[in-house]
């Protein structure tokens, strides 16, 4: 039997759009039978941009408001997709819960991790369902890569190299990537992929024993408007006694994004851009050769194509969290936000960005 879920999206930017056009397809493209999505409504800041947006992404008959509150409101509503500026996540996320919606809330889910922490509480006060939109984590390949590399293919890790990196050239100037007042800069915009990675490979090795990270360093440079246009955190797992270097910028796309170093090999995806790889290898060292200098490296690559664009993921978990009367994943529990958020506040704290305290109230 398949469940249907019935999403409501507020904010209809780019990564709504994008999310939207997944939600509608045909979940036997990816190989899915228990569940499926509709689109009932959708909600802007005019009746017109929210019907330009449901037209867009083929979901015409679709109810649209021109106030958040419409969707919130909306008894077809069983979900809401909050795709607003993660300056806006937190209260967004909140009106919804408060009106017994369940909620999918892109990432970063919030400024700070306090704000993370009440928007648990209030989901399990309500008994309702809450996740942040971290939706790479459900990818098959990231599955995949995390079986192989706790399972021991590269030996034990002790280094992971993730990088993220997005041009913003060109655009204008009141992007909200450039607005302290909207959480700008790469440290919340990007930083979270390469987060999911280093969680996937290292904070989730069973060697770690789900040990907390800490921040040894981060540092930035700011540009003009006071947002951060690169910067580079330190991590250390001490569980599993391993490093991690992460990386961001809102100014060359990445290349590069990925290196897990092991004492036998590394596996690397470089294909393309963290947030959706096709692809990665595994180069594995002849460690009966003692010269390290001299030892040979057999290298296998592996594909996994992506039908659409990955997001429908995401929804087909939350579908089954919801058909199931769970409240938070296994694959991103409350826990793991609440620690993503609380390396998030210490990265920008060590960087010296400091956002208005608007956004950052609970």
């Amino acid at each position: 039997m398949t469940f249907t879920l019935n999403f409501g999206i507020v904010g209809l930017g780019g990564i709504s759009e994008t999310f939207a056009r997944d939600l509608l397809t045909n979940p036997l493209d990816r190989g899915v039978s228990d569940v499926n999505h509709k689109l009932v409504a959708a909600g802007s800041s005019s009746d017109k941009k929210a019907r330009d947006f449901l037209e867009r992404v083929g979901a015409s008959s679709a109810t649209a408001y021109s106030s958040y509150e419409g969707v919130y409101n909306d008894p077809n509503v069983t979900v809401v997709y909050i795709g607003t500026p993660h300056s806006h996540h937190y209260h967004n996320a909140r009106d919804a819960l408060h009106a017994g919606k369940h909620v999918l809330v892109e990432k970063p889910a919030v400024i700070t991790a306090d704000q993370m922490r009440a928007l648990a509480q209030l989901a399990q006060q309500k008994h309702l369902t809450l996740m942040e939109a971290k939706w790479t984590r459900f990818f098959p390949m990231l599955k995949e890569i995390e079986n192989k590399v706790h399972s021991g293919v590269i030996g034990d890790v002790k280094q992971v190299h993730a990088d993220f990196g997005q041009t913003f050239t060109g655009v204008s100037s009141d992007h909200r990537i450039f607005n302290l007042n909207l959480g700008g800069g790469s440290i919340m915009d990007l930083m979270p992929y390469p987060l999911i990675w280093v969680f996937s490979v290292l904070f989730y090795h069973p060697a770690n024993k789900l040990c907390k990270p800490s921040v040894r360093g981060a540092t930035c440079i700011k540009n003009q408007y006071g947002v951060d246009e690169m910067t580079t955190a330190l991590l250390k797992f001490p569980g599993i006694d391993a490093d991690a270097v992460l990386s961001s910028n809102i100014n060359v796309g990445s290349i590069s994004t990925l290196v897990v170093r092991g004492t036998h090999g590394e596996l690397v995806v470089n294909d393309l851009p963290l947030s959706r790889p096709l692809s990665y290898e595994i180069r594995l060292r002849d460690t009966t050769n003692p010269n390290p200098d001299d030892q040979q490296r057999k290298t296998t690559t592996y594909h996994h194509p992506i039908p659409h664009h990955g997001m429908h993921w995401e929804a087909d978990e939350m579908a089954r969290l919801i058909a199931a009367g769970e409240s938070q994943s296994q694959r991103v529990p409350w826990d793991d936000s609440v620690l993503s958020a609380e390396l998030l506040d210490d990265i920008r704290s060590q960087a010296g960005i400091k956002f208005p305290a608007a956004i950052e109230s609970v």
